[in-house]
């Protein structure tokens, strides 16, 4: 008999051991646990309370009747029979609940409701922590004999053991995950490094890099100079708010910028990597070309005063004026840095260019032969989409056939750098002429005199040798907001005769009565040589 009863306990020991090490996850080891509570130490129900922040929850259950139970059943660590069994670590046993003074007064009524009289609480290790107790109940009044006691601990102790065991199974997993996630945004990194490494190879300037930065990390980037000025910018999200500085980084040959990292995360050991990498190629290249645009730019500007001085019977020239808007210091002047990398585009895309000072305003000298919507096309998508067309703006002037126009012409764009800087408007290429120039404050009256005869000279010639009096209509024109029948009530003439009038003065000075800019620019010279007529 003895024997034979020796073999069962064997087997169901053997049993648990099977069900516990197969468990995959905590709650089937309590799960096994609580059933073979039931059925080894014959109780009636049996359940598993892991601690869970403070607290003593239900983890697995076994032969419970009513959901509250299932659901509800929490204790306070130190409170009622489990809660100090989960502190001090030692066996309690309850024979009759109802009358037991260590009955808790919080889950009284879950406990009455259940039905149960008699318990016996097991501490349950995990390591040489407190993982949680493990109950066995009956809804009878019961005096829990050593065997029982014996078989609880036994099954508690093997509880431990696959805890434990599955603990050390959790904790390589999240190891291995870590180092997988460490692994593959080492691997992201690495990539967006050479991403960057190759825009500055091929020349696409520090901002397609920031770029770069900002779309890999999801922040926004900024190139500052040591004094606080910004250089560049590249926002990752315009609807961010309340952003912090997450890194700064002094780069640069001397140590020559600031970079400076906002966003709403703190940034990964990977991604930290990727900045100083980044920023130190960035802040090199940088060093350089402001190195080498101070060469180039004393260079352009000795080739540009042979111009000046000299006849020449080349290609016309226009000149074009880079004004940064403004930063947060107010300036709007282009560094030695900023200069840099407008000559490298420059180089690239129109590669005749010389690029100058003149009283501290950044200007090219381009060959104009294949006009000015060419140049407008090469500045647009070869320069400005280089170095951040977000913060230029492109001032281009007339095509000058000789040095003493060219002299002049430039004379005037330095004149607007002020004006065209503090202007907000969103343009970033614009077209200036003599007239404009006079209208921003400063212009010679020599060159005005051409500008105008160049506007208005045909109509005058045409009136004054056929009588079609096409300055006065076009005058009356645009006083009339371009309406045809108060047009030719003022001249006293037929509609029809001032549709074809505009038509002829449209085809004669090749322009677009429509387009506001040609408007603005015949209407600001009949202005200024008083030929508006008084009707």
């Amino acid at each position: 008999m003895d024997e034979r009863m020796g073999a069962e306990r064997r087997e169901s020991r053997a049993s648990l051991l099977r069900q516990l090490l197969g468990a995959r996850s905590l709650y089937e080891a309590m799960k096994a646990a609580s059933d073979e509570v039931v059925d080894w130490v014959g109780s009636e129900l049996s359940w598993a309370a892991p601690i869970v922040d403070g607290y003593l929850v239900m983890g697995a259950h076994a032969g419970l009747r009513t959901a509250e139970m299932a659901s509800s059943w929490s204790l306070r660590l130190g409170e009622g029979i489990g809660g100090r069994v989960a502190v001090e670590g030692v066996v309690a046993v309850c024979s009759n609940y109802a009358t037991d003074p260590r009955r808790g007064p919080v889950m009284a009524r879950v406990i009455d409701q259940e039905g149960i009289l008699s318990t016996l609480t097991v501490p349950v290790h995990a390591g040489e922590h407190m993982f949680g107790v493990l109950y066995a109940a009956n809804r009878r009044i019961h005096d829990w004999s050593a065997e029982e006691i014996g078989r609880m601990r036994e099954i508690a102790q093997t509880l431990s053991a696959c805890v434990s065991l599955l603990r050390e199974i959790d904790d390589a997993r999240h190891a291995a995950t870590s180092a997988q996630e460490e692994l593959d945004a080492t691997d992201r990194a690495m990539h967006t490094t050479e991403l960057v490494a190759d825009s500055l190879s091929l020349r696409a300037g520090g901002h397609r890099a920031l770029e770069i930065l900002s779309q890999a990390l999801g922040m926004t980037v900024e190139l500052r100079q040591l004094d606080g000025g910004l250089l560049d910018i590249v926002v990752a999200d315009a609807t961010m708010r309340d952003s912090q500085v997450r890194w700064r980084h002094i780069a640069g040959r001397s140590g020559d910028f600031e970079f400076v990292v906002l966003g709403m995360r703190e940034l990964t050991r990977a991604e930290t990597r990727l900045l100083r990498t980044s920023a130190s190629m960035i802040g090199g290249l940088l060093t350089d070309l402001a190195i080498r645009a101070r060469t180039n730019v004393d260079e352009g500007g000795a080739e540009v005063e042979a111009l000046l001085d000299q006849p020449w019977a080349g290609p016309a020239r226009a000149p074009a004026l880079f004004v940064r808007r403004p930063r947060s210091d107010g300036a709007h002047s282009a560094t030695d840095i900023d200069a840099g990398l407008i000559g490298d585009a420059l180089d690239a895309t129109l590669p005749t260019a010389l690029l100058c000072r003149r009283d501290g305003e950044l200007i090219a000298v381009l060959d104009a032969s294949d006009g000015i919507p060419h140049l407008r096309d090469r500045l647009e998508h070869g320069v400005l989409a280089v170095v951040g067309a977000e913060q230029w703006v492109v001032v281009i002037g007339e095509p000058c056939t000789s040095g003493k126009d060219l002299r002049i012409c430039l004379d005037n764009l330095v004149a607007m750098a002020d004006t065209v800087g503090a202007d907000s408007r969103p343009q970033r290429i614009r077209e200036v002429h003599s007239v404009d120039a006079t209208l921003a404050g400063g212009v010679s009256s020599h060159r005005l005199d051409r500008q105008l005869e160049s506007l208005l000279g045909p109509l005058v010639t045409s009136d004054e040798e056929t009588g079609t009096d096409y300055v006065r209509t076009l005058a009356a024109y645009l006083q009339s907001d371009r309406h045809l029948a108060r047009t030719a009530e003022r001249l006293n003439v037929h509609p029809n005769t001032v549709r074809y009038r505009v038509a002829r003065i449209e085809a004669i000075l090749s322009i677009d009565l429509k387009d506001v800019d040609h408007r603005f620019r015949v209407d600001a010279a009949l202005r200024l040589t008083g030929a508006s007529p008084g009707v």
